[in-house]
């Protein structure tokens, strides 16, 4: 029985974690005060082994995800960005290389890098998910524990009111 080797792309997540681990953000913080930034992890599945995260395929673009950057006006940009590559052999290069394309030609639907949207992270992450393809989610338990799915939306959710609450305090610091 032949199975298929195309790698799903899923938001990797993690149980029993809460804010911003959750979702393997990186809090970039605010240097002005009026912005933050934060990183969701991208992370690709195989249908054949869905709970193993070594698997070359997924090793290979464990470092992919959105860089999102919003301010206190609610302007948001997304860009799909590598992250911290470090070394990669010519095999992981060459596969990471495929699923780039891939993201490419499905990501023209939404324009990234664009700074001139006046709107909501919850918006505008779920367009550019949806423009990607992405629409579920791995949840890690942990280690000899299978993963399990939830839908992208629960996620987003979970995100954009942790990401709520950074903005009201950059809010609340400009007022003071």
């Amino acid at each position: 029985m032949k199975t298929s080797s195309k790698t799903e792309i899923v938001i990797s997540t993690w149980s029993n974690r809460t804010g911003p681990s959750y979702w393997g953000d990186h809090d970039y913080g605010s240097h002005d005060g009026q912005s933050t930034s934060f990183w969701v992890s991208l992370r690709g599945v195989v249908p054949s082994e869905p709970y193993r995260y070594l698997h070359d395929d997924n090793r290979a673009i464990n470092d992919l995800g959105l860089y999102v950057w919003v301010n206190v006006e609610n302007t948001v940009c997304i860009d799909l960005r590598l992250h911290v590559t470090g070394s990669l052999t010519l095999y992981e290069s060459e596969q990471r290389v495929k699923v780039l394309r891939r993201l490419l030609a499905k990501g023209k639907a939404y324009r990234f890098s664009d700074f001139s949207r006046e709107s909501d992270v919850h918006t505008e992450l779920t367009k550019a998910l949806d423009a990607l393809g992405v629409k579920r989610s791995l949840v890690y338990h942990g280690v000899d524990t299978p993963d399990t799915y939830v839908l992208v939306g629960i996620v987003v959710k979970r995100i954009c009111d942790e990401i709520e609450v950074r903005l009201e305090r950059l809010k609340q610091r400009q007022a003071a």
